[in-house]
C-alpha cells in the first residue's frame, strides 16, 4: 500500500511511476537529440550554452520531488521526465559552449553520476518503506 505512490495506472496496466518517467523523458530527449543534430547548424548557437542552467534546474527538481516524503504518482512521472531532458540540457549546453567533445563526455559522466546517487536515494527510500510494510515479498 505505501508503495501506491511509486505507481501508476493507465487503462487498467499499472506501471512503475519512475520507470515510465524516464522511459517518456529518453523518448523526449531522443527526439530533442535529433533535432539537435539536423537543425543544430540552423539554431542559433548561443540558445545551446544557456541550456545548461535550465537542465540543472530541472535535475534538481527531480531532487526536490525525492526529498517529499508523500508520493503523488504523476509528479513522480513528470519529475522523472524533468532528469532526463535536464541532462539533455547540461550535455548538449556544455558541448556548444565548450565546443569540445571532451567536455561533452565529461557531462554525460556527470549525468551518469547524477542519476546514480538519484537510485541510490531511490534504494534508500524503498528499502525504508519494505522494512515497515507487513507485506511478505521483502524485495528491499
Amino acid at each position: 500500500m505505501r508503495f501506491k505512490g511509486h505507481t501508476i495506472i493507465i487503462k487498467n496496466k499499472i506501471f512503475c511511476a519512475g520507470c515510465l518517467g524516464l522511459a517518456t523523458g529518453s523518448i523526449i530527449s531522443i527526439f530533442f537529440m535529433v533535432i539537435y543534430i539536423f537543425l543544430s547548424s540552423e539554431i542559433s548557437s548561443k540558445i545551446f550554452p544557456v541550456l545548461i542552467f535550465p537542465g540543472m534546474i530541472l535535475v534538481a527538481i527531480n531532487y526536490m520531488e525525492t526529498a517529499i516524503t508523500m508520493r503523488n504518482a504523476a509528479l513522480h512521472v513528470i519529475s522523472n521526465i524533468f532528469l532526463v531532458i535536464g541532462f539533455f540540457f547540461v550535455v548538449t549546453g556544455i558541448l556548444q559552449l565548450t565546443g569540445s567533445i571532451i567536455y561533452g563526455v565529461f557531462g554525460i559522466i556527470i549525468s551518469f553520476l547524477w542519476l546514480d546517487t538519484r537510485i541510490q536515494l531511490s534504494n534508500f527510500r524503498h528499502a525504508g518503506i519494505c522494512k515497515d510494510c507487513t507485506e511478505d515479498c521483502k524485495a528491499y
